[in-house]
């Protein structure tokens, strides 16, 4: 039997409300630096089978950009955990002292910072970790003296649950011959409930308005 009118309204009526109540789930991924469908170093989807130098990489909806005044990184295949993972210092290919990538969405959206894992033959190898939401700060996770616990071993540093759009990763090495390497940065996108709500308010206007119609007739 077709459909009358009245079943379009109530049909209509019942897909908005599950618009409305619909939860839409984070994507979690762990940007680790593997060649793949989508990943793009420094603009190219060509796979390097050697250390290339690296301004961007693309993963996963993710960007991760070299930045900060003399910042240097470099895409290695032979190092990792697993392999292949991005690595800087001043011993490995003259590297300065202090080496910055920010992490951001594609797009610019919101985004949770889980963790990254961090490694360094460097005793006094320091970190800072802080996510911006705009210009406001929302978190800072720092070691910047002492032995921060990452010479010769993988260390996963966590992150908070505050929703932001840049995260900021700042290495300093204060060893000459040190090698710094960092790999599986565990980020979390943020849905955006407005567009579901505003899709959802709109489908019950339209229930309601031909429902209105129906009646007069």
């Amino acid at each position: 039997m077709p459909k009358s009118g009245s079943d379009y309204a109530s049909e209509l009526h019942s897909k908005s409300e599950n618009a409305l109540a619909a939860s839409p789930s984070a994507f979690a991924t762990t940007i680790d630096f593997s060649c793949g469908s989508g990943t793009l170093l420094n603009g190219s989807s060509t796979c390097p089978t050697g250390t290339t130098s690296l301004s961007t990489w693309t993963e996963g909806g993710f960007t991760v950009t070299k930045t900060g005044a003399g910042s240097k990184w470099d895409w290695g295949p032979l190092d990792g955990n697993p392999q292949p993972d991005i690595k800087t210092g001043q011993n490995f290919s003259s590297f300065g002292s202090t080496n910055q990538i920010t992490v951001t969405e594609i797009g610019g959206g919101e985004f949770t910072f889980n963790s990254v894992q961090l490694d360094s033959n460097d005793t006094t190898l320091y970190y800072t970790i802080i996510g911006y939401l705009g210009s406001t700060q929302e978190f800072d996770i720092s070691c910047t003296t002492g032995n921060c616990g990452l010479h010769n071993t993988w260390t996963t540093i966590g992150g908070p649950a505050d929703y932001v759009n840049d995260v900021v990763i700042t290495l300093t090495d204060n060893n000459s011959d040190g090698i710094d390497r960092l790999d599986n940065i565990g980020v979390t996108s943020t849905p955006e409930p407005n567009s579901l709500i505003l899709l959802g308010s709109g489908m019950l206007g339209l229930a309601g308005v031909l429902r209105r119609k129906l009646g007069r007739g």
